[in-house]
């Protein structure tokens, strides 16, 4: 696709003429020109690209490092679009590798590279095809969902979650938005007499795991801060519902945000990040009947695990980040999402790996007939709109597509109610409405948009949702609500 300047020849017709009355019949010469050394240079933008979008903002790169100059003469470059959706924007215009971000929409972007130099300038172009995945689904109808007013939380709270325990809603106060203050605070709503408890850890602590099994709940490890003083801890604070009484336990190590869940009798707490933000590959399993603890290893390494799902007698410990880092200078994160599935099987008490079809953190997870479902999340920095079915007997997956990208702020952000799966949570990203979420029909494989009052949601906080006996419980603008759907 190129679109060139170029040099004429230069050619002299020279006409020899003999003397005489008779001439012979004139000869033209033709002489070339003496080869230039100033030639233009060559512009050359790249081969055509086509990508398939699967984030939020997808991006690509140009490239125009084969552009030369014959005599090795230095160029200058500059890249433009020049048609196709407006939606992106270029980092590096001037250089000859430059990024393209927010390719948001399907459609076929052109992009033009001139180089130049005292020897002149030429002019190339590529495109870049993006297209919408074909195994999404393009026509979803929309589904009004109503919320039924409960109550307010008795606090505010920051990342709010929802834990179910017999008829209690379990709500952690870990950090309060009102006072910046970390918290030791627990929140219990009763469901039948419809009214609130407070009850308290041993410790105030943020980035701690919470999970339910019987009549237990367990507040596992956690950190005082996230500033530069980072320290964990192993306390495990395990509170009673049957008896309102509290016990503590330790992990074999300091550490918050593990990834937890119950099997077999059984709670593993799985990865996390230790002290000095060092990376964690440890399980910690503590057993229900003897309430002894054992521990083991993660086969696909240390890692914050993005999700761990029991299904079918099988623990599935899926995706998650490998580095806790500063790569943009605003403070630590976790960044390298990884696609590892490290697969404990509870009957053999063996175990195997597998890998998901999208690296990816930060998604939604859940089990249902045999199948765990990996929504949303982000992968390469980007919020993922991506959906993986997978089979656990054959271990064979599908993809579906999310009606728009979800970045969840931890796994439990699907509920089950019937046949029906429901993702729901609020992604801090441009352009998202807030106030519908995606539901899939396991049995007829048709997704639908659920659709709340467009004034659910007032304020940005972070959302939360819970399931039971075919009730769904939803945290919105701390207010707890019952989802009508």
């Amino acid at each position: 696709m190129k679109m060139k300047l170029t040099m004429a020849l230069t050619i002299a017709i020279v006409t020899v003429i003999s003397e005489g009355c008779n001439p012979d019949p004139v000869l033209p010469i033709i002489v070339v020109g003496s080869p230039t050394n100033n030639r233009p240079p060559v512009a050359n933008a790249g081969p055509d690209q086509t990508i398939t979008m699967l984030t939020s903002y997808t991006t690509a790169s140009l490239n125009g490092n084969n552009s030369h100059d014959s005599n090795g003469m230095a160029l200058q470059f500059s890249w433009r679009q020049i048609s196709g959706p407006s939606n992106c924007f270029l980092q590096g215009s001037m250089s000859a590798e430059c990024m393209v971000y927010h390719l948001d929409n399907s459609g076929v972007y052109s992009f033009e590279l001139k180089v130049w130099n005292n020897n002149g300038a030429d002019l190339d172009t590529t495109d870049i095809s993006v297209l919408d995945p074909t195994y999404c689904q393009a026509v979803r109808s929309e589904v009004a969902v109503g919320l039924t007013f409960l109550s307010n939380l008795p606090g505010q709270i920051q990342e709010p979650e929802i834990i179910v325990a017999g008829n209690k809603l379990i709500i952690p106060a870990w950090f309060s938005n009102q006072s910046g203050l970390i918290s030791k605070n627990i929140y219990m709503y009763d469901r039948v007499t419809q009214s609130w408890t407070t009850i308290q850890a041993s410790q105030a602590r943020i980035g701690v795991t919470t999970i339910a099994a019987g009549n237990k709940i367990f507040f596992a490890g956690g950190v005082d801060t996230y500033n530069d003083n980072y320290t964990a801890t192993s306390v495990v604070d395990i509170y009673d519902l049957s008896t309102n009484s509290w016990s503590v336990t330790n992990l074999s190590e300091a550490r918050g945000n593990c990834k937890a869940v119950v099997a077999g009798g059984k709670v593993f707490f799985a990865g996390g990040i230790k002290n000095n933000e060092v990376l964690s590959n440890k399980i910690d399993i503590y057993d229900l009947e003897t309430n002894s603890w054992s521990t083991d290893q993660l086969p696909g390494g240390a890692r914050v695990v993005g999700a761990a799902i029991n299904v079918s007698n099988k623990v599935f410990f899926c995706g998650g980040y490998t580095r806790f880092e500063d790569p943009t200078g605003f403070g630590n994160t976790l960044t390298t999402p990884i696609p590892s599935i490290d697969i404990y099987d509870i009957n053999g008490s063996q175990w195997s790996t597998d890998t998901m079809l999208v690296n990816k953190g930060n998604f939604a997870a859940i089990g249902l007939n045999e199948k765990v479902y990996f929504a949303g999340g982000v992968t390469n920095i980007a919020a993922t709109f991506h959906v993986e079915e997978l089979n656990v007997n054959t271990m064979n997956s599908s993809s579906s597509c999310l009606h728009q990208p979800m970045d969840c702020f931890n796994d439990k952000s699907a509920v089950v109610k019937n046949e029906l799966v429901i993702f729901f949570t609020y992604s801090p990203i441009s352009g998202i409405e807030r106030n519908k979420f995606d539901i899939y029909n396991t049995q007829t494989s048709v997704w639908s948009i659920g659709v709340l009052p467009p004034d659910s949601f007032s304020s940005n906080s972070l959302t939360a949702i819970a399931s039971v006996n075919n009730e769904i419980f939803v945290i919105i603008d701390n207010k707890l609500y019952k989802m009508n759907l």
